[in-house]
């Protein structure tokens, strides 16, 4: 027999639908995504994610949590941080003899927004401001202890050029993890900087200039650190990248806090 179980930030008697704004009543589904484990789609104004667990995979997931509310509670920790987030509204979750079948984050729908390799298509500003709060927001989160795993550009929601409340919010962040000490240009943080600006696809169809300038604002203008982190994690292959990210997450688990 399933067991569900949901966990939400709303008022027991209320509904998500009463997080929407005026004017936001559409019910069509609309898909963004279907892959064999992962859906999402949007409906009513939030934004559903529902992850499906391999069912040779599902022991692993005895007495530890779902992944839509591990993304639920580290989107809700990045907020309270001052860092920006899509707002996470509610998971649910769907257990079998105590191991999780699929579980579900439902989160504000964040209209009007592209991720950042859209952006670069088709940019509306010169990319200067964005790519320095980029790196801005990544080096408060790595003084914080926070590596986000999975930086990459499809991750980052960009309204406008980027400036004001909105204008950058971050998503899909379930692999985030929590150093006991900051990890600022050291290496567990190496992987968010290679995900996002210095892996050699991205060098493909991401200007020099944006990838360096959003490094020199991690760098908080610091040069020769630029230029040292630069020479270091450029030449990383996506097996080093993988290996780092691995590294990451195992502490994670040894400190028990991904449980």
């Amino acid at each position: 027999m399933a067991l569900c179980r949901r966990s939400s930030i709303l008022d027991s008697g209320s509904r998500v639908a009463s997080r929407l704004g005026e004017g936001e009543t559409d019910t069509r589904r609309r898909w963004i995504k279907r892959e064999p484990w992962t859906e999402v789609w949007v409906e009513g104004g939030v934004c559903h994610k529902r992850y499906i667990v391999p069912q040779a995979l599902r022991w692993r997931t005895i007495g530890r949590k779902a992944r839509a509310r591990r993304e639920f509670e580290n989107l809700n920790r990045l907020r309270v941080a001052g860092i920006p987030a899509i707002e996470a509204l509610e998971w649910t979750e769907k257990r079998r003899r105590g191991q999780v079948v699929e579980s579900t984050l439902v989160t504000r729908w964040e209209e009007g927004t592209c991720n950042l390799k859209e952006w670069l298509k088709a940019p509306v500003s010169d990319g200067v401001l964005l790519s320095r709060r980029m790196g801005e927001i990544l080096r408060r989160m790595h003084r914080r202890g926070m590596v986000w795993n999975t930086a990459s550009p499809r991750n980052w929601l960009i309204r406008g050029d980027g400036s004001g409340e909105g204008g950058i919010l971050l998503c899909d962040v379930s692999l985030l993890t929590m150093a006991p000490v900051p990890v600022y240009a050291k290496k567990p943080g190496w992987v968010d900087l290679f995900s996002l600006s210095l892996s050699r696809d991205r060098a493909q169809w991401m200007s020099r200039g944006f990838r360096y300038r959003s490094l020199l604002s991690y760098c908080e203008g610091d040069r020769e650190l630029a230029r040292r982190l630069w020479r270091v994690v450029t030449t990383w292959r996506r097996s080093s990248f993988r290996r780092r990210k691995g590294w990451n997450l195992i502490f994670e688990n040894l400190r028990g806090v991904r449980k």
